[in-house]
């Protein structure tokens, strides 16, 4: 067998400084924003190997707005994992279809999606940086296509006896069509091992959209679980 190539080290200059003021944003001005919305985000993940280097996942998630107490959206998104090619680089190609609530009716969105996602260490931390192509096909609204870049950073110890591992993590999102940033996202939050194959990842963040005048503020709460078979 051919043997796959070492995982490289280097350091993005950006990531870095990005993930250096986390903390900060995090604690204080997300939290000092007394008009911002505050979300729950409910998902499962089930990650299924089909070869070595083949894996097929899927994922089912439901967003409620309104203090937590209206289901807004629930999404489901599948594709495939190619992680063969390097033992620091995964490909994936996806379809994420998103329904909306709008006033009585739901609405669909078809969200064909392309990543690359790097893993390395930054300062002996485990660290990952993935960049997604979105091509998103709304119902009754224009076609957009949106670039995403998220960065994470993973303690490299775990913590108690539940092998608690905290991170950090920032993404930026950018609509091509307007060659412009619109959204941010900055989030801490743990990876809690409840099982073998079974994973729970809970994390705040703070959410910014961008508005025709002004910036909005969205404060999440999430917990995810991921089953590996």
């Amino acid at each position: 067998m051919k043997e796959r190539r070492t995982r490289v080290e280097w350091i993005p200059s950006v990531s870095l400084a990005l993930l250096g003021v986390i903390a900060a944003c995090t604690g204080s001005r997300a939290l000092a924003s007394d008009d911002a919305d505050f979300e729950y985000w409910a998902k499962a993940s089930f990650l299924i190997p089909v070869t070595e280097s083949w894996t097929f996942k899927f994922d089912q998630k439901f967003n409620f707005l309104d203090e937590a107490r209206r289901l807004d959206s629930h999404q489901q998104d599948f594709g495939v994992v190619y992680s063969g090619l390097a033992d620091w680089i995964d490909l994936s190609v996806c379809l994420k279809q998103k329904f909306a609530k709008d006033g009585d009716d739901w609405e669909r969105e078809n969200r064909p999606h392309f990543n690359v996602k790097l893993k390395s260490s930054l300062f002996g931390c485990p660290w990952t940086n993935r960049s997604r192509l979105e091509y998103r096909d709304a119902e009754d609204d224009q076609i957009v296509w949106r670039f995403r870049h998220k960065t994470a950073l993973k303690s490299p110890d775990t913590f108690t006896p539940w092998k608690i591992q905290p991170y950090v993590a920032e993404e930026v999102f950018i609509q091509l069509d307007d060659e412009d940033v619109n959204a941010n996202r900055i989030s801490a939050g743990l990876y809690v091992p409840l099982a073998e194959r079974i994973r729970l990842e809970l994390f705040y963040a703070w959410h910014i959209d961008e508005e025709p005048d002004s910036w909005h503020d969205t404060n999440l709460i999430a917990s995810y679980v991921r089953f590996k078979f």
